[in-house]
């Protein structure tokens, strides 16, 4: 699908306009492509995480499991019991609203607004106040992504900076 994001600060002030595209094939792999206003690929291969700032020309590439936490990755695993387990989920009109059981968790509201059975919007607040919006859109459910999305192939002159340890 695509994705349009609104970072707003506590007073409900716009501060960045993202756009872009983003696949999931779950239980551990996605890939979310900012085309707007900066360039930015962030993947996920099951194993590691890639985050890619194009303009900077750098790579940041650390172990998936301790980049995502409990976080972000029980959210697009599909994981009933875990997502339980880390989430305390409750209804507020049409949203669903996800508190994290962690109280180090950087989040304290998560609400998601399905369509039709797939996630429509999602709407993320910090400790801060400042609130994301994610509007899905053209979201293709069960639509066989190709597994090649998922491998992230290091662009030739971009410095990388390998967080995950051990021999790789």
């Amino acid at each position: 699908g695509g994705f349009v994001q609104e970072v707003r600060d506590e007073d409900g002030v716009l501060l960045e306009l993202s756009r872009g595209r983003f696949w999931i094939a779950r239980p551990d792999r996605f890939r979310w492509s900012y085309q707007t206003p900066f360039p930015q690929e962030i993947v996920a291969d099951g194993e590691s995480l890639f985050i890619h700032d194009v303009e900077l020309e750098q790579l940041t590439v650390r172990a998936q499991s301790d980049a995502l936490g409990s976080g972000p990755a029980v959210l697009l695993s599909g994981d009933l019991e875990s997502l339980h387990s880390a989430f305390e989920l409750t209804v507020d009109g049409d949203w669903v609203v996800l508190t994290p059981r962690d109280s180090d968790w950087a989040m304290i509201d998560m609400r998601i607004l399905f369509d039709g059975g797939a996630p429509a919007t999602l709407n993320l607040v910090d400790g801060l106040g400042q609130s994301t919006l994610i509007d899905l859109q053209g979201v293709l459910l069960n639509g066989g992504v190709d597994d090649d999305i998922f491998v992230f192939t290091v662009p030739e002159g971009v410095d990388v900076i390998d967080e995950r340890g051990g021999p790789r």
